[in-house]
């Protein structure tokens, strides 16, 4: 057993030793890019996830949230080193599950990517929407906001669309900043927190966190221009403590400051002259942002019916092809948006189904599988560790169907 414990313990030590040092791409450069892909405008959502979960259930699932996800990007990180000549994550799930994972990977990008593009499209219908008063209606902002986005969908890649996508992340720190600002001279709310809450609280707190510590796709695009491969247990303990500590004191203390009151778009609990510029600042980043965000949906569709080199084919029909089934993306999000305006809902959702399934349920298989195709017996799982991911694999399933189950089953009651 000692034995098994050490072989085991230098195998986790020793990420990607064994894997070819290419790349130009610095540990610092990596560590931005590591936390620019996590970070997103789900954030703005935790005060209120905490609110229904309750500071002690919300403290302690937002702890557990964080280190299984971090686990689980080095998880990834590990199958890449098995792997190394994968490109996506997509590419990942194909090798180890086959055809099964293409189509799964497939199907799961395109519903992620239109919940949180209609998530976003919801945040800015109500923040412009209320900037400007007089009745004016969110769903008729969200309609006139559709032409924008479609003015962009059809570029030719998404390297073209870069500069928006930085603008969007420059947009949550001013706001996060502004946020906490207010927060702590505003706190009407102060003395009406809950330390506990109910289950169907935690399913929401669940899916809120998960959908901030997603960073899984992007793993693999991240390591392999990196310069020292070895270095990106590093990278990750230090850009998700970063963020765990940003999170921590931006969710608790606006939620202290709010209490009960605190909303699901918290720009609700927020008045003033430089609310309403953050207010039209933030949304119109994140606006320019959704052609960003749908993207891999665009990919994934294209990819799957039109076949991997699609591009090269000279005939007409199959750009034609390709342009509607953007179109159909697009109205889809728009579609999922004006029927479910409710960006914490959304958000909630997308953390609980389609990320866990992504950050939480396929990690620990991908890592089974692809282990125990390893030739030399020493790359292998051990025993107790494959009984390990066994576990993470149900806890992980478990947490996906449940937590999204039940918020998919509130938000159903309501309405």
């Amino acid at each position: 057993m000692t034995k098994e414990v050490d072989t085991e313990a230098a195998h986790l030590m020793s990420a990607f030793d064994a894997a070819p040092q290419q790349g130009t791409m610095t540990f610092w450069t990596t560590v931005v890019n590591t936390i620019k892909s996590i970070v997103g405008t789900g954030v703005l959502t935790l005060p209120f996830a905490i609110r229904s979960a309750g500071l002690i259930q919300g403290i302690t699932a937002f702890c557990i949230v964080g280190c299984y996800s971090t686990y689980t990007m080095w998880v990834i990180s590990e199958c890449f080193r098995m792997k190394p000549n994968v490109g996506t994550y997509g590419q990942l799930c194909e090798t180890a599950l086959g055809y099964t994972g293409r189509v799964i990977g497939g199907i799961n990008i395109i519903l992620l990517e239109v919940l949180v593009g209609a998530g976003y499209l919801v945040f800015v219908g109500f923040n412009i929407a209320s900037v400007a008063g007089r009745g004016v209606q969110e769903a008729l902002v969200m309609l006139a906001c559709v032409p924008i986005i479609g003015a962009f969908i059809f570029s030719k890649d998404v390297a073209s669309l870069g500069f928006i996508s930085s603008l969007g992340n420059f947009a949550i720190v001013a706001s996060l900043t502004i946020i906490m600002g207010y927060a702590y001279l505003n706190t009407e709310g102060n003395g009406t927190y809950e330390l506990y809450g109910d289950l169907g609280g935690l399913a929401v707190f669940l899916g809120s966190t998960v959908f901030m510590f997603s960073g899984h796709a992007e793993v693999i695009a991240i390591v392999k221009p990196m310069k020292q491969r070895s270095e990106y247990p590093k990278v990750l303990l230090l850009s998700v403590g970063t963020l765990f500590l940003i999170y921590a004191v931006f969710g608790i203390g606006v939620y202290l400051s709010f209490g009960e009151i605190t909303d699901g778009l918290i720009f609700n609990n927020m008045s003033g002259f430089t609310v309403s510029v953050t207010k039209v600042f933030h949304s119109l980043a994140i606006l320019f942002s959704i052609p960003v965000k749908l993207w891999p949906a665009f990919e994934a569709l294209e990819v799957n019916i039109l076949g991997e080199n699609w591009q090269d084919n000279p005939e007409k029909c199959t750009k034609a092809w390709s342009a509607s089934m953007r179109l159909f993306i697009l109205f889809a999000t728009s579609f999922v948006a004006i029927a479910i305006p409710d960006f914490a809902f959304l958000v909630a959702f997308c953390g609980s189904f389609c990320i866990s399934l992504v950050g939480l349920v396929l990690p620990p298989l991908i890592y089974i599988i692809l282990s125990s195709s390893q030739k030399n017996l020493s790359q292998r799982l051990t025993i107790p560790s494959l009984i390990l991911h066994w576990i993470l694999f149900i806890i992980g399933v478990t947490v996906c169907t449940a937590s999204s189950g039940h918020i998919l089953y509130m938000k159903l009651s309501y309405m």
